[in-house]
């Protein structure tokens, strides 16, 4: 019943390590924010899609990206949201496809950027305590009900906290790693 408990609580860091990693990907400064832009999600009627299933994306320059959408219809929808995006970039539309053209990063920029990772980075360690303590009370209820051992629960505490040492240290590495990014 420890091991069920404790491979669901890997999963559970895992996905929360993956929805960082995906956060954090967008944030990038380099290659004119291709990966910020290449996700962004577009309104057609009912539906959201991802602006990539709607227009090829071109890298111009580090600091130009080229949206040419799949069908002429797609360029009002793409343009709308785009220009109510708080992305630091100038849009222009052409006859059939949109140019974006990215400001160099100030030092304010690169300032909000971090501060947006560092509160990405603390919510998921928030969550990931959260994701804890409802394992700790599962351990604690059958300890209780004497499914498990008092040997048994203070293996699955001490594992459960080997656990999220070794996860806040990996997203502490992946913000750092993201952080470097940002101030080179």
């Amino acid at each position: 019943m420890v091991e069920g408990l404790i491979k669901e609580f890997e999963a559970k860091l895992n996905d929360l390590k993956k929805e960082l990693q995906e956060k954090i990907s967008k944030v990038n400064i380099s290659r004119g924010g291709f990966s910020m832009i290449e996700n962004y999600l577009i309104k057609i009627g009912e539906k959201t899609y991802p602006l990539k299933q709607l227009a090829n994306i071109v890298i111009l320059d580090s600091y130009s990206i080229k949206i040419e959408p799949y069908l002429q219809d797609y360029v009002p929808f793409i343009e709308n949201a785009l220009s109510k995006s708080n992305l630091n970039f100038t849009l222009t539309k052409e006859k059939d496809h949109l140019h974006l053209k990215f400001s160099p990063l100030t030092e304010e920029t690169r300032k909000k950027f971090l501060k947006i990772l560092s509160e990405e980075k603390e919510r998921i360690k928030i969550e990931s305590r959260k994701v804890r303590d409802n394992f700790l009370k599962k351990l604690k209820n059958a300890k209780e009900e004497k499914k498990i051992s008092d040997d048994q629960f203070f293996r699955g505490k001490e594992k459960l906290d080997k656990l999220i040492d070794d996860f806040n240290k990996e997203v502490d590495k992946v913000y750092l790693q993201k952080e470097k990014e940002i101030l080179l």
